[in-house]
C-alpha cells in the first residue's frame, strides 16, 4: 500500500495526474484506511474535474483523521467547484483553526465571502415540500 502511494506521489510530481490517481486507488485497495492517500487522490480528482468524487475522498480522510489539514483544504477546493460556497468557507475556517499560519487561506476565505449570493447553489427546490391532497 505504501509503495503504491509513493508511486502516486512520484507520478503526481511528474505531472501525470491520472496515473497518480490510479496509484492512490491501488494503495487504498490494499489498505483502505489511509487518509493521506485519500486526500492525495482527492487533489487528483479536483484536477481532473471530478469535484464530487474529490469531496467524498476528502470527507473520508477527515473522518479517519479529523486534524488532517490538507483534507479540509482539498474538500474546500472541491466544494468551491461544486458551488457549495458555505461548505468551502467552513472547511477553510477549520484549516485556519488547525493551522493558523497556512498561507493563502485568509485571502481565499475573503474571496469566498465576497462572492455574490447568486454563486451559491439554490436550495429553493430542495425546500419545496408538496402538500398532500385530502
Amino acid at each position: 500500500a505504501e509503495a503504491e502511494k509513493e508511486k502516486g506521489n512520484a507520478a503526481f510530481k511528474g505531472g501525470r495526474v491520472r496515473e497518480a490517481a490510479l496509484h492512490y486507488t491501488r494503495s487504498l485497495e490494499l489498505h483502505g484506511r489511509n487518509p493521506v492517500a485519500l486526500s492525495n487522490r482527492a487533489l487528483c480528482r479536483i484536477m481532473q474535474g471530478q469535484a464530487g468524487d474529490a469531496e467524498q475522498d476528502a470527507t473520508q480522510a477527515i473522518a479517519m483523521d479529523p486534524e488532517y489539514v490538507k483534507a479540509y483544504y482539498r474538500r474546500a477546493l472541491a466544494r468551491k467547484e461544486l458551488g457549495n460556497i458555505q461548505g468551502a468557507i467552513q472547511d477553510l475556517e477549520q484549516v485556519m483553526e488547525l493551522a493558523p499560519g497556512t498561507a493563502n487561506v485568509p485571502k481565499e476565505l475573503e474571496e469566498l465571502r465576497s462572492l455574490p449570493a447568486s454563486n451559491a447553489p439554490s436550495c429553493a427546490a430542495a425546500a419545496y415540500i408538496p402538500r398532500r391532497s385530502g
